[in-house]
């Protein structure tokens, strides 16, 4: 059981209307009575329910000695980002959420000065692309407000806002109210009854949930979610119960298993790949669709990828068709290739745009924002697969990593089987989870 101590709740674009205490009345109203506790964290069980970007910095540690878990940020971050973003990261795993009411208590615990910082980040639909409310004791261009990240620097968004968050040496609890629909954005710093921020923006709609921090250390606990399921209100079907691999069948189930919460292919000396492996979703054919999923190579070694609109053929169990592959790095990392067909295995290199005319004809064109790259070993990446008609879009840690037209008239797929890959090849070990579909109209 919790032990409560003492509590609090956390709690520019253009000109912000600044006061000095909460604003004068709610922005709006969500009711949890028509909404779900979809996700509940109190950290006395570890931090299996978190996708850390920068595991070193995060621990579990107890609260003095009162029995009490925390979810610990204790040390700042030093991985650089592209982006003036928040460094330290830790979203919550197997929720994507649209309107919400996220609750949670936090406790700064670094030095003082005008822009000491913890922070909430919501609506997140790539590693670079959502909101985030930035808590910190002075407000200006820079501190203290709803920021929009876009794939580029951070933007101040909000319309009104407090004079700045007080940390001092104790808890607070903040509430953040978005309504996904009406754009509306409120949160709450320890007066609960009145928004210390406000926004409207619909940019981004249902995304990750997490907490972080641009360079200070905190505290975290009791975190809740009221929410729409996915399921139920966007679209978002969830593939994969975290567990088991219900739902999902290979020829050859010895290299797939459950680890760590994750969907495992390994091949090893005494188990070794010979030929390719797929793990098919059972769900049926995929056409229109959009999928989002995490994975990892282990020691970022290996070659794996996503099988799509594919079908397994009979004589070999090879899957044809389109794969997002995976790879460490070079021109095959976040690739889209074209598996055992009559055109060129590499249709879309990293970074690339590629467009088939309806004979065949092949044109390759280098996107603006570069190659892609993984993330450091032992760390997730986010796979974003995006294929309506003839366009395809691949998406790995929020920049786009292949785009793909295709109009050839004897190749294109319009719709198959999705499914998971374990090349042949040396040992190897890819994990994959977060794994969430959403058919397109």
């Amino acid at each position: 059981m919790k032990k409560w101590l003492k509590r609090g709740f956390y709690g520019i674009a253009g000109l912000a209307v600044l006061c000095a205490t909460a604003l004068a009345a709610p922005a709006f109203a969500l009711d949890k009575a028509d909404l779900e506790l979809v996700f509940e964290d109190d950290f006395e069980s570890g931090l299996k329910r978190w996708t850390l970007y920068d595991p070193e910095n995060w621990r579990i540690e107890e609260e003095g000695e009162t029995g009490n878990h925390v979810l610990s940020l204790f040390a700042p971050s030093g991985h650089e980002r592209p982006y003036f973003a928040p460094r330290s990261v830790a979203m919550a795993e197997g929720l994507m959420a649209g309107s919400f009411i996220f609750e949670a208590r936090l406790h700064h615990r670094g030095q003082e000065y005008g822009h000491q910082d913890l922070c909430v980040l919501f609506n997140f639909e790539g590693e670079y692309q959502g909101y985030y409310a930035h808590f910190a004791p002075v407000a200006d261009e820079g501190a203290n407000t709803i920021f929009l990240l876009d794939n580029a620097d951070r933007t101040s968004i909000a319309t009104e806002r407090s004079d700045g968050s007080k940390w001092g040496e104790t808890w607070h609890d903040v509430r953040i109210e978005r309504d996904a629909d009406a754009g509306t954005i409120a949160v709450y710093f320890d007066d609960l009854e009145h928004p210390c921020m406000r926004a409207e923006d619909t940019t981004f709609g249902e995304g990750l949930i997490g907490l972080g921090s641009y360079n200070d250390i905190g505290w975290f606990d009791d975190v809740k979610i009221w929410a729409t399921p996915p399921a139920e209100g966007s679209g978002w079907v969830s593939l994969f119960d975290g567990e088991t691999l219900n739902g999902w069948q290979a020829p050859d189930m010895r290299y797939w298993s459950v680890e760590e919460g994750a969907i495992t292919a390994s091949s090893s000396d005494a188990v070794p790949c010979e030929t390719n492996q797929y793990l098919v979703w059972q769900g049926g054919d995929v056409a229109d669709f959009e999928l989002k999923a995490q994975f990892r190579l282990e020691n970022n070694q290996g070659n794996s990828g996503i099988q799509f609109r594919s079908r397994i053929r009979e004589s070999d169990g090879m899957g044809i068709g389109y794969q997002a592959d995976i790879l460490p790095g070079g021109p095959w990392c976040g690739a889209l290739a074209d598996e055992y067909t009559t055109r060129e295995p590499l249709m879309v290199p990293n970074g690339h745009h590629t467009t088939v005319d309806p004979d065949g004809t092949r044109t390759c064109t280098p996107l603006d924002s570069g190659p892609v790259s993984l993330r450091p070993p032992g760390q997730w990446n986010d796979y974003h697969i995006r294929a309506q008609g003839h366009e395809i879009t691949l998406t790995i840690n929020g920049q786009t990593s292949a785009e793909f037209t295709d109009n050839d008239t004897q190749e294109f797929d319009p719709a198959g089987i999705l499914a998971l890959q374990l090349r042949s090849g040396p040992p190897m070990k890819v994990q994959f989870k977060e794994l969430w579909l959403k058919a397109l109209e």
